[in-house]
């Protein structure tokens, strides 16, 4: 362990009086620059979120997204912001030079139903979203005790059923099971988790959507063995699960925050 500088920004907050829902979904790419498109530095790239093609609805307040900087020209920061709002003195993704880093943000919706992306470098931007945020008919948050749910690294039964302490193949699907299981109630629809991976031998990303479904979204990316990790707020499958699958071979922790119910 070794000392260093460390930065919190706050992107929203839960509350027993709070008014808004969650509505997870089968995850969808929204915008990416490449190729061809790549950001400049200090200019501000508008994004239909919601309404118009999005399946997210136009009456949507905010929206669960993973942002990822790609190959960035220096290291530096990405923002994403409501377009009618000024511009926060936060960062939403520390990017890193050659590198593609990912972030999981909660941005307010514009009153069009857009949100802006500026960066402080030049840089490929990917935004990817898994849910959103609206007055009724969606899921409320409920915190618990954090549980690992899944970690290849284990010889454990529990938490490794499929590789018995390898790593994850690339293209190999690992199914979690979280509704009903570990205390998680069974009518959960969707969890938040924080996904790790680790060992990697090459660069690569980890994808973790519902089970039964398929998508082109990366949830977490990676450029070294080192352990890296990101949040997601992730749709359960209909049996309860999420399954995870990566481009390159790694070790895959998935530990559970919280759910929706």
């Amino acid at each position: 362990m070794q000392d260093d500088d460390d930065v919190i920004d706050v992107n929203g907050y839960v509350s027993t009086s709070g008014t808004q829902v969650f509505t997870p979904m089968k995850p969808k790419r929204l915008f990416d620059s490449r190729p061809g498109k790549r950001i400049s530095a200090g200019s501000r790239t508008v994004v239909k979120v919601a309404g118009g093609s999005s399946p997210v609805p136009a009456n949507a307040t905010a929206v669960a997204v993973n942002l990822v900087g790609v190959s960035p020209d220096t290291d530096g920061w990405i923002r994403a912001f409501p377009c009618d709002k000024a511009e926060p003195g936060v960062s939403s993704v520390s990017a890193r030079r050659h590198r593609a880093v990912s972030n999981s943000v909660i941005v307010p919706v514009a009153g069009d139903g857009t949100i802006c992306l500026s960066t402080m470098m030049k840089t490929d931007v990917v935004l990817d979203v898994t849910g959103w945020f609206g007055a009724a008919g969606g899921s409320e948050f409920v915190p618990i005790e954090p549980i690992r749910m899944a970690d290849t690294r284990s010889y454990d039964k529990g938490l490794n059923s499929l590789t018995s302490g390898k790593m994850l193949r690339a293209g190999k699907v690992l199914q979690v099971q979280v509704a009903g299981v570990r205390g998680v109630p069974a009518d959960a629809t969707a969890a938040t988790i924080n996904i790790v991976a680790l060992g990697a031998p090459t660069a690569g990303w980890l994808r973790a959507v519902p089970c039964g479904s398929s998508s082109d979204i990366s949830t977490l990316n990676f450029s070294t063995a080192a352990p890296i990790a990101n949040g997601s707020n992730v749709q359960l499958g209909s049996n309860g699960s999420i399954c995870v699958v990566g481009m390159t071979t790694s070790h895959v922790v998935v530990d559970v925050t919280g759910i929706w119910k």
